[in-house]
């Protein structure tokens, strides 16, 4: 029997429509080649402002010349030991008032004494001069910083509370975050730059990337960047250079993850024009788009949706136990029902613990469902093992036939003896090579690894 399918084999196939993974993994770095990431994606200002944080500066100069040339990281390192020397300059205030605590203005004193009473001569026109942080190149500084922590505070927030587990955070864990909250936005100096109800033009960038301070050419720069980036006001394969660079997977301790997620990718590359979503930590639903007057979703390891069930309960039961009561009293259901309800009623007094009424719960590894309107209209339903033995999919088979025929669409059994109510409904169990055991099977698809997408699999 042959070893199976690499975890670099895997991800090599799949990288480019791959880039939106932001779970649990590691950064591997440039693999894509030649291969143009898929742009096709929700929120993808979201992404692309994760990547614009995550960048180094040599990603950046692997990018081209258009790139910064500093990273957000490096700038925010030497930021932090300029803070106490930000340049200010001074803002004048004029007042009418009796209390002199500036210069006083007598030409303006005598127009206003004039206009408003002749007869004043306790009113003065003073001006006073303060401290000011206002000015473009501050502003322009301010709003990447409030930029910055956007990210963090939003889109990064899951991933830099638990960098253990998110390696491809880099240094942006939960120390760092505090650091530039602390050192940076809480410094007297950055809080003094207000920036509300100011919008920063591009006149305001170049005039900040001519100063001659260095820290404000470099904000300027990677502003100016990321709302290129953010506008699409840079060449696409610039854009794809960003996504190439920054790969994220999961490890090589989580390949199982990635053959789940390599069959996700494989059975929507069948499709024309999936739209696919950020799966982000939290987040099942894969992809989501419309075709042909239909909606589609791809929902990877959940539960279900609101749509599709894979839970039953005692309840759920209810009716067909009432059913064959007469012929069977105390038969099979109502001994798995009695079952549940003894041990939430022992569990409660024994253990002080709840228990529910629950007789059965899936989780397929791939759920795609198909709609028209509200309505559901189909669904493939598949159970992934990574494995090359025919006995572990055997046992995946039992797990998928579990989903057909216990699984639930609008409050009604997927699959019945004679079918299905809804247009189509089918199964794909999806193997690693060398199994030997491809083919559809009635309602059952098995495919291995590299084999083609098959028409049948969507009730073709």
């Amino acid at each position: 029997m042959s070893d199976k399918t690499s975890h670099q084999e895997l991800i090599e196939q799949i990288a480019g429509d791959f880039n939106t993974y932001l779970k649990k993994g590691v950064r591997f770095g440039s693999i894509l080649g030649d291969s143009e990431p898929t742009l096709e994606i929700h929120d993808i200002d979201t992404l692309l402002k994760i990547y614009f944080l995550l960048a180094t500066e040599d990603d950046f100069q692997e990018i081209g010349p258009t790139a910064p040339s500093t990273s957000v990281r490096e700038f925010l390192d030497t930021l932090s030991e300029e803070l106490e020397t930000l340049p200010t300059g001074t803002a004048r205030e004029s007042s009418f008032t009796r209390h002199i605590e500036g210069r006083v203005d007598w030409n303006e004193t005598q127009k206003k004494r004039l206009r408003r009473n002749p007869a004043d001569s306790t009113h003065y026109e003073v001006q006073t001069y303060q401290e000011s942080y206002s000015d473009d190149s501050n502003l322009v500084l301010k709003s990447l910083l409030d930029e910055i922590k956007t990210i963090l505070d939003g889109p990064l927030s899951y991933a830099v509370d638990q960098p253990d587990k998110y390696d491809w955070i880099g240094e942006w864990g939960r120390s760092t975050a505090e650091t530039f909250q602390e050192d940076i936005m809480d410094n007297i100096h950055v809080q003094r730059i207000d920036t509300d109800e100011i919008g920063i033009t591009e006149r305001m960038l170049k005039k900040a990337g001519r100063s001659r301070h260095q820290i404000y050419r470099d904000a300027a720069e990677l502003l100016g960047y990321l709302r290129r980036l953010l506008r699409y006001d840079i060449h696409t394969t610039e854009v794809h250079r960003l996504l190439q660079i920054l790969f994220i997977a999961p490890d090589d301790d989580d390949t199982k993850t990635l053959f789940e997620l390599y069959w996700v990718f494989r059975v929507l590359d069948w499709f024309s024009d999936p739209t696919f979503n950020l799966i982000t930590a939290g987040t099942n639903t894969v992809a989501e788009w419309e075709a042909d007057g239909k909606t589609y979703r791809m929902l990877h390891n959940s539960s279900g949706s609101d749509a599709v069930s894979f839970r039953l309960t005692n309840e759920d039961l209810e009716s067909e136990a009432e059913a064959t009561a007469e012929m069977v009293p105390f038969g099979y259901l109502r001994r798995r029902m009695a079952v549940m309800e003894n041990k939430r009623d022992i569990a409660t007094q024994a253990f002080d613990t709840k228990s529910q009424l629950r007789q059965w719960q899936g989780r397929p590894d791939l759920l795609l469902e198909e709609h028209e309107g509200d309505e559901l209209t189909g669904v493939l339903i598949g159970e992934v093992k990574y494995t090359n033995k025919r006995s572990t999919a055997v046992g995946g088979l039992e797990e998928l036939l579990e989903y057909l025929y216990l699984g639930q669409g609008d409050n009604e059994y997927l699959m019945s003896d004679s079918g299905s109510s809804l247009n189509w409904v089918h199964g794909g169990l999806f193997v690693d090579e060398s199994t030997g055991v491809s083919g559809t099977y009635d309602s059952v698809t098995v495919l291995e690894t590299n084999e083609n997408i098959p028409e049948s699999l969507f009730g073709s």
